[in-house]
């Protein structure tokens, strides 16, 4: 029974929703296929690819597009382990991306940590060289 109130909006991509609600999938997905199909977000499949906990079909070129079997990511869907693998994986990106931020806080925060690119101490800032100045033919 409708109560005649606003509807609260849709949260899911109606793509996704789709994608989802097909009662046969294809047998190869894209990338972005697949992180709906794994439950991940689409920028995160680059994160678990590099990991190397997802591999894509064939030999695709490192800017071309990947496609994925539907077989291999309902195993991996189902697989708890591999799940865990996966998250995992996605938090130490972050983090690891996180600490390579120059902030004075991940030193405080982390300080067993290597810090490669937050601010250190520089040995000794080199001086700026003084340009000949342009003669002008009169």
């Amino acid at each position: 029974m409708d109560r005649g109130g606003p509807k609260p909006p849709k949260s899911v991509n109606p793509d996704r929703e789709k994608y989802l609600n097909l009662r046969i999938k294809p047998g190869k997905v894209t990338a972005e296929e697949a992180a709906w199909h794994l439950g991940f977000l689409a920028h995160e499949i680059p994160m678990l690819m590099a990991a190397g906990l997802l591999q894509p079909l064939g030999e695709p070129p490192d800017n071309g597009v990947k496609f994925f079997a539907t077989n291999d990511l309902d195993k991996l869907n189902q697989d708890r382990a591999w799940l865990a693998k996966a998250c995992d994986a996605v938090v130490k990106y972050w983090k690891d991306r996180n600490l390579l931020r120059p902030t004075k806080n991940a030193q405080t925060r982390w300080p067993h940590k290597r810090l490669s690119g937050a601010i250190r101490p520089r040995p000794n800032p080199r001086p700026l060289s003084v340009r000949p100045s342009r003669r002008t033919k009169k």
